[in-house]
């Protein structure tokens, strides 16, 4: 099974479905990974998110990628790009 958030060379990778029944354990997951700085969100592995993956996401931006303004999100499916969009977050992100 694939651990639903990990670091993989300064890169916070995410996997599988990040919504309201998965998210309060992928947040334990996150929360087990400690003090790490990354510049770069790889999404290609979300299948499906809503608006508690939106949640998670903005916390994850604030949990580890510090202050440095915007941060890559690279690959996401259309979905979570346009929940970003609809949620007016996508100044948090730089799609790639």
């Amino acid at each position: 099974m694939t651990t639903p958030v990990r670091i993989d060379n300064g890169t916070l990778v995410l996997s599988g479905v990040l919504d309201q029944a998965t998210v309060p354990d992928v947040l334990a997951s996150a929360r087990e990974l400690g003090q790490c700085t990354v510049d770069k969100i790889d999404a290609t592995s979300v299948e499906r998110v809503d608006s508690a993956g939106v949640a998670f996401l903005v916390w994850l931006v604030k949990q580890f990628c510090g202050q440095q303004g915007s941060v890559e999100l690279h690959n996401p499916r259309s979905q979570l790009s346009s929940m970003l969009a609809v949620s007016d977050l996508t100044e948090l992100f730089t799609i790639t």
